[in-house]
């Protein structure tokens, strides 16, 4: 959706409109409607009020490659840290490439959860 579409939404006007559509683009697209609840001062009251009006495509993602990604690169995403960031580019020069994505939890710093919270986010 673009700006105009979401002012539509009752209790969304042009600064939360900016900042569902900004925040979109820096994570590279909503995996679910709860990550609305990670933009600045978008609370649990608004996010109830707005969130049986919204759809999530979670099929179409911008992605980030471990295994040509620099550290750089990596922590440009609201998920990855400079540490997480770090550690996946280490764990690929030990082992030349990542066949899956979930070898970047040999990791110490990747537990399950952040797993599947960047998962979307990274291709091979």
């Amino acid at each position: 959706a673009d700006e105009s579409e979401f002012k539509k939404i009752d209790r969304i006007g042009p600064y939360f409109a900016a900042k569902i559509i900004n925040y979109r683009e820096v994570l590279g697209g909503y995996a679910n409607k709860e990550q609305l609840l990670e933009i600045w001062k978008l609370d649990i009251k608004k996010y109830q009020e707005i969130r049986n009006y919204i759809e999530v495509d979670d099929i179409k993602f911008t992605t980030i490659s471990i295994n040509t990604a620099t550290v750089n690169e990596l922590k440009t995403h609201p998920y990855i840290n400079y540490n997480i960031a770090n550690s996946i580019v280490k764990i690929r020069a030990q082992i030349e490439s990542y066949g899956t994505l979930d070898e970047i939890k040999k990791s110490v710093l990747i537990d399950e959860i952040t797993y599947q919270k960047i998962k979307p986010y990274i291709s091979l």
